[in-house]
């Protein structure tokens, strides 16, 4: 099982690709109109090959999940799931097929069809739409099938990580010479066209909005000259002139619904029609509270209002226009105003040219729907979310945003939009749109053919290309299955039957071919001999490295018995002297025999580790390498106290620090998974040698005065790996004999004292069995051994839950910072 340090690569290239995937689903490249190219496919399709199936299919899952989000639909993610799963069955198969006709395979046969079941019957798309979609799909994920492939192929080569077919080399290389220029003329012709198609509907727009806004701006002009007239007469004549005057205007225009002379205070000094539909008089009336008098005597120049209620009860909406009233020396003498009959002015807006949808809106400056062409324009004008890019001319194109419609459908809803403002007297604005759907769609029928068309010459190259790469390379594709399984020939008896072939040079390949598997079927017999007889030779040093801790194991337990047997021996002494003084009495005795029970406990203790630490492991457990540390310093600590040797063990990962054996408590950050009895014999060497460089300093009297011996045990965790450090303070191993350490037989003890195989055989366990390391290093007043091994963590070991549980299990007090996690003691 790889480690999680081996996984972690690969995790982040599934990630990265994946998460690029789903870019290119949310930002593909823009084609023509709604088409795009979707290059998400490329990057699932390389985690595919690079991966494996199942990371590839899971890229393609999540990065096509973009599609729903971005389309509205979740058929997108149903094909682009579908391809991946029946591309990666195909393509690692029996037979095994190539990527790019896998993909083939898929389109032709499940992907075309899906499409237009999906797109016609449960979207409800127009058949031209639906078309569209299919072949552009189709070729979209042929071209990323063949742009992954090319990519590996190139990376592969690159890195020289693996041989390529050379029939597949040549299909995707032949493949994308063909695609390439079919695909380049299809988009550089698609957006000419869309180009000349988006310039007439420009010339076409801006016509109509120059002609409009030219229309109303004349009838403005015309109503403005009316009033001026009037305003300009009103300081000169009586107020029974004046009301002649407005009634005959009045009269003569149909456009003006009502007109009237206002005199400085605002109140009416003539007005038409002189009663209101409540047959109260409109004369005298105060029009103080329209809101555009404040504006009308600073600026003292006409002014067009926006939308308006009727004061005199007439009709509800009306524009008014105003025009002030000036004195000879211009100062402000009141206003003429007209309320303005919209109805006839939306007349103005018809025209028997406006086709496909053209619309024109005029609305004030709070958009409030003065005139519309429209059947049942609304009150206010608004658009939905979205938009607006404006180019040098003045158009500008409005787009829905992706909330509202998918990207796919966002083009029916897309317009050309001219916003011309009237000017003069108001801030109306003239709001001219133009719907791209109308235009588009014989467009897109013909692009429907055209693809058709490009897929269909598609299918009939790739075909032809197969055909031609599996010719053309017969005859070395068969010499290359020949030298694929020449390694599981070379070890049987059966002789291979070659092949002949009328071309020389190949044919010289397979005569060369044939003299090297001749050649290696003897070298084989060799090495199988070499390796048994290595095989023979570790067995050998194996059992021999048994033996000799065998040896250690029996003095450690002669050191561990010597005190108990003592103590056993003095109790039995005791009782006679008891016996003969009369002092033995029930108390006395039962003491005496639970101090002798005591020491046998302790001496049946001693046998089962003995036992247990040389019984064989048959498979691999999952074990806390602290507390098999002190299992087998226990069997040492007499020795080691007789030699005056302190031991210490610190757990690092909670701040920890154990001077006796007993109190040692388990740390699940520990954990790592092997043979326990194979790890404790790599403990019984390492502590073996740090106990015999001690002694040996000592004796030699280079111990320096007052300082004890030391062996330390430092454990910590280095993400997911378990760190040993065993140090000692027993003087170092000399300079000269470093290179040869972990030689077998080297050792540089007397040979009476050593054999040289346990730091051999340390390193195989931990590397060959145990997957970690054995490294060492010098100290200053000793040697260090390192030991790495992978961890082995179940789920919870670093929650806090864990550890407060088995805390309150065995009555043990919370550990004191910095621990992170409670430690529970040791069974």
């Amino acid at each position: 099982m790889p480690s999680s340090a081996a996984r972690l690569p690969k995790l982040l290239a599934w990630a990265l690709l994946t998460a690029l995937g789903a870019a290119g689903n949310r930002w593909g490249y823009h084609l023509f109109f709604n088409v795009e190219f979707l290059p998400g496919s490329l990057l699932t399709m390389l985690a595919l090959q690079w991966l494996g199936y199942l990371p590839g299919l899971a890229a393609a899952l999540l990065a096509s999940l973009v599609t729903w989000w971005r389309w509205r639909h979740p058929y997108l993610v149903l094909v682009m799931g579908l391809e991946m799963a029946v591309v990666g069955w195909l393509s690692g198969g029996r037979p095994k097929l190539g990527l790019i006709l896998a993909d083939t395979l898929y389109w032709l046969c499940l992907g075309l069809p899906l499409i237009r079941l999906c797109y016609l019957k449960a979207l409800g798309l127009p058949e031209s739409d639906v078309h569209i979609a299919m072949y552009m799909l189709a070729i979209n994920g042929i071209a990323n099938a063949t742009l992954a492939r090319l990519l590996a192929m190139s990376v592969s080569l690159r890195q020289q990580t693996t041989s390529l077919p050379l029939t597949e080399a040549l299909f995707t290389t032949l493949t994308l010479a063909v695609m390439a220029p079919s695909f380049f003329l299809i988009v550089t012709a698609s957006r000419q066209t869309a180009q000349e198609a988006e310039h007439n509907i420009r010339v076409a727009l801006r016509e109509v909005s120059r002609y409009t806004a030219h229309t109303l701006r004349l009838w403005l002009t015309e109503k403005t000259r009316l009033l001026d007239n009037l305003a300009w007469q009103a300081p000169r004549q009586t107020p029974a002139w004046l009301q002649q005057e407005v009634e005959t205007l009045r009269r003569l225009d149909p456009g003006i619904a009502e007109l009237g002379v206002m005199g400085p205070d605002a109140v009416s000094l003539a007005f038409s029609p002189r009663y209101a539909p409540d047959r109260t008089s409109n004369l005298g009336k105060d029009f103080s509270d329209r809101p555009y008098l404040t504006a009308l005597s600073q600026a003292l120049r006409p002014r067009l209002s926006d939308l308006l209620v009727s004061k005199t009860g007439g009709q509800q909406r009306l524009a008014v226009l105003a025009v002030p009233i000036l004195s000879p020396d211009r100062h402000y003498q009141g206003y003429v105003a007209a309320s303005l009959e919209l109805n006839r002015l939306k007349k103005r807006l018809l025209f028997n040219e406006f086709k496909q949808g053209l619309s024109c809106i005029l609305v004030d400056g709070a958009d409030r729907v003065i005139v519309s062409n429209q059947e049942d324009p609304s009150p206010i004008f608004s658009r939905r979310p979205g938009t607006m890019s404006q180019d040098e001319k003045g158009i500008s194109r409005w787009q829905p945003a992706d909330s509202i419609f998918a990207p796919g459908d966002q083009w029916r809803h897309s317009a050309y939009v001219i916003e011309t403002p009237l000017g003069g007297p108001s801030n109306w604005r003239l709001i001219v749109e133009q719907p791209l759907a109308p235009f588009y769609q014989g467009l897109f029928e013909n692009y429907a053919g055209e693809l058709r068309l490009i897929f269909l010459s598609l299918l009939i190259t790739l075909a032809g290309v197969e055909v031609a790469s599996r010719r053309g390379v017969g005859p070395i594709m068969r010499l290359w299955e020949i030298a694929v399984s020449l390694p599981d020939e070379l070890g049987k008896t059966k002789e291979i039957a070659w092949p002949r072939s009328r071309v020389y040079e190949v044919d010289q390949l397979i005569m060369r071919v044939r003299e090297m598997a001749d050649l290696l079927r003897l070298k084989f017999a060799e090495l199988r001999r070499e390796v048994s007889r290595r095989q023979r030779q570790e067995q050998l040093l194996v059992q021999q490295a048994k033996l000799a801790a065998v040896g250690e194991m029996l003095g450690a337990i002669a050191h561990q018995w010597r005190q108990p047997l003592n103590a056993l021996a003095l109790s039995i002494q005791d009782l006679g002297e008891a016996n003969r003084h009369a002092e033995l009495n029930q108390s006395y005795l039962d003491e005496a025999i639970g101090q002798a029970m005591g020491q046998i406990r302790h001496l049946s203790r001693t046998i089962d580790d003995f036992r247990d630490f040389f019984k064989p492991d048959k498979e691999r457990v999952r074990f806390d390498a602290m507390v098999a540390t002190g299992e087998v310093l226990r069997l040492f600590l007499a020795q080691l106290a007789a030699h005056d040797i302190d031991i210490s063990l610190v757990c690092h990962t909670h701040g920890r620090q154990f001077e006796d054996i007993e109190h040692i408590v388990s740390c699940p950050a520990k954990m790592v998974l092997g043979y326990k009895n194979e790890f404790e014999q790599v403990i019984l060497n390492l502590v073996n040698n740090a106990k015999d460089a001690i002694i040996d300093r000592q004796t030699r009297g280079a111990m320096p005065p007052g300082v004890k011996g030391r062996i330390g045990f430092d454990f910590g965790v280095e993400g997911e790996v378990v760190t040993i450090a065993v140090t000692d303070n027993g003087g170092g191993i000399p300079e000269a004999a470093w290179p040869r350490i972990f030689e077998p037989y080297f050792t540089t003890k007397a040979p009476e004292s050593g054999t040289g195989i346990g730091l051999y055989l340390a390193r195989i366990i931990i590397e060959d069995h145990l997957h970690g390391s054995l490294t060492a290093q010098h100290l200053a007043d000793g040697t260090a051994f390192l030991i790495t091994l992978p961890g082995c963590q179940e789920s919870g070991d670093r929650g806090q839950g864990t550890g407060d549980r088995r805390a309150s299990q065995d009555n043990q007090p919370p550990a004191p910072p910095p621990v992170s996690c409670p430690l529970s003691p040791v069974s």
